[in-house]
Parts: C-alpha cells; structure tokens; sequence
C-alpha cells in the first residue's frame, strides 16, 4: 500500500530536479535519446 505512492512521489521528485538542473545546466543528460528529446522540447524528456 505505501509504496506504490512513495514510488509515484520519488519518480516526480527525480524528473522535476532533472528538468530543473538541466534548465539550470547544473547537470547534463547522458543518455543519448534523452538528450536528443531534451534538444527538441524539454516538457517532452519529462513525459
């Protein structure tokens, strides 16, 4: 029962602090696909 949710808000958690430190470029993507993604439309990478 509870970790279902817990997954759900540490999957939020992990994809808002990636797009952020992205935006931000405190961090870079290193997957390829994900950076290509990010290139095109970075609300895209996040979905």
């Amino acid at each position: 029962m509870f970790l279902l949710p817990a997954i759900v808000l540490l999957t939020l958690a992990d994809l808002l602090l990636t797009y952020h430190g992205l935006k931000l470029g405190l961090i870079q993507e290193f997957n390829p696909l994900m950076a290509w993604l990010y290139q095109i439309n970075p609300k895209v990478s996040v979905a």
